[in-house]
């Protein structure tokens, strides 16, 4: 038995999913769904759209706004030996402001981890191992950090390291421009 995965071969999206399980050796247990019936509307596959809307909201914030402030300010020192922008930290430090206001309810996106909190806890931990940031500004977000450490399994060697490691590259960088 495997991950219950609901699909329709005519979705091409689905059938990425379907390759990427098989060729990983995941077992899939495929259940197929007639969108041209909108099977997919039916209540047991939306249980809670308020929900699911919340979550993707967060993880579009993430790879969409997050994400970019961050890479905007570090990456033109880290690959191009440019100069820091105090301007694009300021950024930065307004999206953590939204992903405060976000974990008002103790994770990204409610009161329970979600797919949303893996994908924004990653980026969080990359963040904090650059420096860029004092994170004691950041009570919820500091916080929640400290949570997610303690409820992910396997944060240290999954998460933790790949984040320390960039937190190097970057230092590295920034130590390289000030010599």
């Amino acid at each position: 038995m495997g991950i219950d995965f609901y699909t329709s071969p005519a979705s091409a999206p689905g059938r990425m999913n379907l390759l990427l399980a098989k060729h990983l050796d995941v077992t899939m247990d495929v259940k197929h769904v007639d969108l041209m019936k909108q099977e997919q509307m039916k209540p047991e596959f939306i249980a809670d759209p308020q929900k699911r809307a919340l979550v993707d909201m967060r993880l579009l914030f993430d790879i969409s706004t997050l994400y970019p402030k961050f890479g905007e300010y570090v990456y033109p020192t880290m690959f191009q030996k440019a100069p820091l922008d105090p301007e694009k930290l300021k950024k930065v430090e307004e999206v953590f402001g939204y992903v405060e206001l976000f974990l008002k309810d103790g994770f990204i996106a409610g009161s329970n981890l979600t797919i949303a909190d893996f994908s924004m806890a990653s980026i969080l931990s990359t963040i904090e191992a650059t420096g860029i940031l004092d994170f004691s500004k950041f009570g919820k977000i500091a916080e929640y950090l400290e949570k997610c450490r303690g409820l992910m399994k396997g944060w240290d060697e999954l998460n933790q390291a790949g984040a320390d490691v960039f937190g190097q590259w970057y230092k590295a960088a920034l130590a390289d421009l000030k010599s």
